[in-house]
């Protein structure tokens, strides 16, 4: 009967650790779906081992516990976040091998509450490490500030791995109200989402990052307001400034134009010389962009194949915007970009 002691302090633990991850969802994310996750697991709980709770009471023993917890070592927001999941699998884990030897039925649907925090788990760690998600990132579209839910849908459905707000048009309200709506889909499907210029909306937006230009804030100054862990892009047309933003912080540069592009007729195509020096001199992602289309992606592809390792990123605007059926033309770019043998 001394089990139920084991299982007594590990279902406080749990409901302890969901209670945080909760609360950042609730307070800082202010997202009701993941808030409504870490509920659920915590809740579930306590009606799983209801049936127990007369035998786990009488065996508490607080004052003579020789192991009392010592306090966490985590120091920033996602050390703190990732610490408490460890906890909250390790005590569910715990509790399920203890029930097996006094209530075995109830093994099952610890187990299930397990993998449903394993789940939760993966969620969050999108959101609280995004620099990660430029590791598999391939396809990135730049959006305008006119656009409808289908839109964003079509995107996501047909491959996108990240959604560039640019919307310089929008007064402030309106652009803040559009970034927010738009990190909840994405955050939903785990695409990330950089807003183009604007720290202060990627900031209180909660977007996975900003995207600079030349005549924007610095990316210094961008990473002292956002913190280490949110992705900071930066524009560039040369090696000049490619250099100095992979010298100042940034996490990927945009490299182009490649081809002529409709969105900025005024800027000369870069050409693939330039792919030369970014591949000798560059040891950040970049990005290419510049009037890439499905028709011309394949001769990127072998000109990149030649340079580099790792698989082309790419960055598309009118290419898929400005087409009949957005969610086939993405399909089609993602299809071309992710073939075999495709670098």
């Amino acid at each position: 009967m001394l089990y139920f002691r084991i299982i007594d302090v590990n279902a406080n633990r749990a409901r302890e650790a969901t209670r945080v991850i909760e609360d950042y969802a609730r307070f800082v994310l202010e997202d009701t779906n993941l808030s409504a996750k870490a509920r659920s697991i915590r809740h579930n709980l306590v009606t799983i081992l209801k049936s127990c709770n007369r035998q786990m009471l009488a065996n508490r023993d607080i004052q003579s516990d020789i192991g009392k917890e010592t306090p966490t070592s985590a120091k920033t927001t996602p050390e703190i976040i990732i610490s408490n999941f460890s906890r909250l699998g390790e005590a569910l884990r715990s509790i399920a091998e203890y029930l097996k030897t006094e209530m075995p039925r109830l093994v099952k649907e610890i187990e299930r509450l397990r993998f449903e925090a394993y789940q939760l788990q993966q969620e969050f760690f999108f959101i609280l490490y995004p620099k990660k998600g430029l590791e598999r990132l391939r396809l990135y579209v730049l959006v305008p500030g006119v656009w409808n839910e289908k839109i964003i849908r079509d995107l996501i459905k047909g491959g996108v791995g990240a959604i560039q707000l640019r919307a310089e048009c929008l007064d402030d309200k309106e652009l803040l109200k559009l970034a927010i709506k738009l990190r909840k889909i994405t955050r939903a499907h785990q695409v990330l989402f950089i807003i183009n210029n604007r720290i202060d909306i990627a900031l209180l937006s909660n977007a996975d990052g900003v995207h600079l230009g030349a005549t924007d804030c610095s990316i210094r100054d961008a990473r002292r307001i956002l913190g280490p862990d949110k992705i900071i892009g930066a524009t560039s047309h040369s090696i000049a400034e490619a250099l100095a933003a992979q010298r100042n912080g940034a996490d990927y540069i945009s490299v182009g134009p490649m081809f002529s592009s409709p969105t900025k007729p005024h800027l000369a195509p870069a050409g693939f010389s330039y792919l030369k020096e970014v591949a000798k001199k560059i040891h950040i992602p970049y990005v290419a962009i510049g009037g890439i289309t499905a028709g011309n992606l394949p001769v990127l592809l072998k000109a990149h194949k030649k340079l580099f390792k790792e698989p082309l990123r790419i960055a598309v605007s009118s290419g898929i915007l400005n087409t009949n059926n957005i969610y086939k033309a993405t399909r089609q770019i993602a299809g071309i970009l992710n073939h075999k043998g495709c670098q």
